[in-house]
């Protein structure tokens, strides 16, 4: 009976001990194809995934005959931001700007950084010609990424963004 016991717990910790690697090594996997398609700093997707999902929007744009629109944007005076207050300060306006951009866009559009204090924003599923919309909302994310910047006590910046 002591013997049956232990194969018995054998066979039970060999098979949990299998599903619980199983779902570690999913769960690592998971996380390192988001570490790959992400920047670390913002969250936000990098250069890779944002260009996939530009080339997934042109092929649906070109099969049913929508349009879409991007909006490169750059931050004015980044430098100095680093230059004057640390790098640790440059860090927290560039997540914020992050941040603000992703609250303005709507559920259909994505924003990517591309680049250290370049952003690029794909605006989806656009209907005929919206030049109007698409410069009403670029304006608004102007205004919103303009808003001063709150770094510590006492202390906030003005930022502003290029946008073309």
């Amino acid at each position: 009976m002591g013997l049956s016991l232990c194969l018995a717990l054998l066979s039970w910790f060999m098979v949990n001990g299998r599903a619980r690697a199983l779902r570690l090594a999913a769960d690592m996997t998971d996380e390192l194809r988001h570490m790959a398609q992400h920047d670390v700093l913002t969250g936000l997707p990098n250069r890779a995934l944002f260009h996939d999902r530009v080339q997934q929007e042109l092929a649906a744009a070109k099969r049913h005959g929508r349009r879409f629109a991007l909006v490169f944007m750059d931050l004015d005076n980044f430098k100095p931001i680093n230059d004057n207050y640390g790098h640790a300060v440059g860090d927290l306006v560039l997540q914020e700007a992050a941040r603000r951009l992703q609250r303005v866009l709507r559920s259909s559009d994505s924003v990517g950084r591309v680049g250290g204090d370049e952003f690029v924003v794909l605006l989806g599923d656009l209907i005929g010609t919206e030049t109007e919309t698409v410069l009403a909302l670029a304006e608004r994310l102007r205004q919103e990424v303009g808003l001063p910047y709150k770094v510590d006590a006492g202390r906030a910046l003005i930022v502003s963004f290029s946008l073309g």
